[in-house]
């Protein structure tokens, strides 16, 4: 029993003995860096693995222009002119005398002109013009009275109520002796939302896209929406709504945003313009890396590795290790799709933060990936 336990034990001291022969021999590295890229050129990167563009590249830039508070509505409304009381005559040898009114209403469906005859002397009718085409042609007795008058009705009108002529009646005008004259015109009122924002020549000549969006506190109905009064937009929209449009739609300088909401609608919120335009910018990447002391007192070596996956324009490529304004490491490679490795010294790296920088020379323009800093203690 005894013989057996100690031959266990020798057993195991042998193997244990194997394993320490066999990693004495061998470095073992530990990874300590993490990914830390700069804002600008890998903004989008997250992790050592992702493919980080090195050399000339494109950013999209935004412009977000907060075009503030809206109301927009184009609803039935009316309004009422009073036009007093008066005597009207027309006749050969006395003149006339009418009664006129000018009306502007957008889009108007209807007038309702409303008097009451106190006086007339039935030489002739009483007459209604437009714009100076007669639109209503009556013998009025004493009473109350409304005329409504519906059809091809524009904008903006001069109203004028006035006798016929007595013709030959020459010894009396045909008078009307009118009161409370009182004029309804029923159309609609719009309220549109007007607003400006200004676009830089950079942001023309290099424009990518642009949209307008717009969030609804109140919706009722259809709404328009224009740029430089080109219409993007009709129609009923949900609570939030975003319109694209392109470089052909606005201008270098002053553009003008312009919310209208259909017949029967209101609409009212908040409304913001985004421009979205090209910038070429250098790009590299720039890598942390953290170096304990513990860390650095034990270093035996180092290693950085990344591959190169896609040559875009030939060149050449640059690796650095920084410290602060010193550079540490400096070597530059013809490039190639490959796996790069550099050895680091102890020289080649200082306690704290270091940044592995891989950057383009003699204008070449390349993709990297699976980047590493790895050391060994």
């Amino acid at each position: 029993m005894v013989d057996e336990f100690i031959a266990f034990l020798v057993a195991g001291l042998v193997i244990l003995a194997a394993l320490l022969a066999i990693f004495s021999g061998e470095a073992a590295f530990s990874f300590t860096g993490q990914a830390s890229y700069d804002r600008v050129s890998l903004a989008s990167e997250k992790n050592f693995t992702d493919t980080v563009l090195i050399g000339e590249g494109e950013d999209e830039i935004g412009n977000n222009i907060n075009m503030g508070a809206f109301s927009a509505g184009y609803e039935k409304s009316s309004k009422s002119y009073s036009l007093g009381s008066d005597n009207l005559y027309n006749g050969l040898f006395f003149g006339t005398k009418s009664l006129k009114q000018h009306i502007d209403v957008k889009g108007p469906e209807k007038l309702i002109i409303k008097f009451a005859v106190k006086e007339a002397n039935g030489y002739g009718p009483l007459i209604i013009k437009i714009n100076g085409a007669v639109v209503s042609e009556d013998v009025y007795a004493k009473g109350n009275h409304a005329v409504y008058i519906e059809d091809g009705l524009p904008d903006e009108m001069d109203i004028e109520i006035e006798p016929f002529s007595s013709l030959w009646k020459t010894w009396a005008p045909n008078i009307y002796e009118l009161e409370n004259v009182k004029i309804d015109a029923i159309g609609f009122s719009d309220d549109d939302f007007i607003q400006y924002f200004s676009l830089s020549q950079n942001e023309y000549d290099n424009f990518k896209s642009g949209k307008i969006e717009l969030s609804f506190a109140e919706n009722f109905g259809s709404i328009k929406i224009k740029l430089n009064d080109d219409e993007l937009f009709s129609g009923p929209v949900p609570a939030r709504k975003t319109i694209f449009f392109s470089r052909d739609k606005v201008f270098v300088g002053t553009n003008k945003l312009t919310v209208e909401g259909e017949e029967k609608s209101f609409f009212s919120g908040s409304a913001s313009v985004s421009v979205f335009h090209i910038e070429k910018k250098q790009k590299s990447a720039n890598i942390l890396f953290n170096i304990k002391q513990s860390e650095y007192a034990n270093f035996k070596s180092g290693k950085i590795s990344f591959k190169v996956v896609d040559v875009a324009k030939p060149g050449a490529v640059s690796v650095k290790v920084k410290w602060g304004n010193n550079v540490l490491f400096n070597r530059y490679e013809p490039l190639e799709e490959k796996i790069y490795e550099f050895s680091l010294d102890k020289k080649n790296i200082a306690t704290g933060v270091n940044y592995l920088v891989i950057d383009s020379l003699d204008d070449s323009t390349f993709y990297v990936k699976d980047i590493s800093v790895k050391i060994a203690v």
